[in-house]
């Protein structure tokens, strides 16, 4: 608001004329108004930089556990049910199943030791790991990860009874790991949109703070 200033001249008169004026000279410039700092074009360039962050972090994220059991890469993962309910499942590859290891108790145990307790301890309340089946006759063989010994124990369950089960499929033969270019090329990106905004904003006479609070 501008500031009055009252002078007190002498007169004439038996009073004393005053005189006003507004000293609109020494008043700085009004601000900028602090809602139209943020540009509605400057919203999308914030957002490509938050995305392209978000691509980075969730980058390469891994679905199995891989183990490596005679020099080949194997990703387990677990299946719950009977055996009655997925005999196709408790066979080796060549015949269609997903256990390498069927018909052959010692490379279940080899298996068995490589998983340890990375799938967790899914069976016997929580102190047992994935269950190895490798033979079936009155019951199904199978070897297991025990929390209690810290080592592989061999078992054997029903047909009919639910319990998890551990499965595999070939991984693909690892690699030298190498920098994840997404977080790069995603800030590079937003960069170059951020500039091209800028000079929209520029061109169309709105105003883009150089920083972002956030």
């Amino acid at each position: 608001m501008p500031k009055t200033i009252i002078l007190k001249l002498p007169g004439t008169h038996r009073g004393k004329s005053t005189k006003s004026f507004t000293n609109s000279r020494c008043l700085p410039p009004p601000l900028p108004n602090s809602s139209h700092r943020w540009s509605p074009l400057a919203k999308p360039a914030l957002a490509a930089v938050l995305v392209s962050g978000f691509i980075g972090l969730t980058a390469g994220e891994a679905h199995a556990l891989v183990v490596n059991v005679n020099g080949q890469n194997y990703d387990v993962t677990t299946f719950t049910g009977t055996y009655n309910n997925n005999i196709s499942k408790f066979a080796t590859a060549a015949n269609g199943g997903v256990m390498p290891w069927w018909n052959d108790s010692s490379t279940a145990d080899s298996f068995t030791s490589a998983v340890n307790t990375g799938l967790g301890l899914p069976n016997s309340f929580n102190f047992a790991g994935p269950y190895f089946g490798y033979a079936s006759g009155t019951n199904i063989a199978f070897d297991y990860w025990s929390l209690i010994s810290s080592s592989v124990q061999p078992g054997g369950v029903g047909k009919d009874l639910t319990r998890t089960w551990a499965q595999v499929t070939p991984a693909a033969p690892s690699s030298p790991a190498a920098p994840s270019p997404l977080p790069i090329f995603g800030a590079a990106a937003a960069f170059g949109a951020s500039r091209q905004l800028r000079k929209r904003i520029k061109l169309s006479g709105h105003s883009l703070p150089s920083t972002y609070g956030l």
